[in-house]
């Protein structure tokens, strides 16, 4: 989808609005969000606003530059917006002070996968009853992939031996 502010480069921020039962979508291209974040008076103004206040610092010069985007310093601290997901490992001196006080703290505690099995065997058998429930829910593509997964562990376990 194509930006609609350039109608040049493909859309990568996406935004639904909804306004006295109106709904708009916007589809902005990196570089036409930025120019519209650093406009006087609108978000990036109240960004800029709200990480003086968080930090207690006056805004910075550019400073990093992401290598992958091209997103700066001063950009990501006046919109509060990264371009990319490289953008948190270059900005991560200036992102990580400021989770700490928005945020109880900087390490991810929320779901955790669940573990996985002990042994060999008891992953052989959780797999086993997963293929039973496949094969009745009639989700055949399911119940191959299981079935390939058991005959590998099987080869993997006679192997050993």
């Amino acid at each position: 989808m194509l930006c609609d502010a350039c109608n040049k480069r493909e859309a990568t921020f996406h935004t639904i609005e909804t306004i006295n039962g109106i709904r708009t979508e916007t589809h902005l291209c990196s570089e036409c969000r930025r120019k519209l974040m650093s406009g006087d008076g609108g978000m990036g103004n109240l960004f800029s606003q709200l990480s003086s206040l968080l930090t207690g610092a006056p805004r910075q010069s550019a400073g990093a530059v992401c290598p992958s985007c091209g997103t700066t310093e001063r950009e990501f601290l006046s919109t509060g917006f990264v371009g990319c997901e490289n953008c948190y490992k270059t900005f991560r001196r200036v992102i990580l002070p400021r989770l700490a006080r928005i945020q109880a703290g900087t390490v991810h505690i929320g779901k955790v996968p669940a573990p996985e099995a002990a042994t060999p065997a008891e992953e052989y058998e959780r797999l086993k009853t997963e293929l039973k429930k496949a094969v009745d829910a009639e989700d055949y593509e399911r119940a191959a992939s299981i079935k390939s997964r058991l005959c590998q562990i099987r080869q993997n376990e006679e192997g050993k031996e």
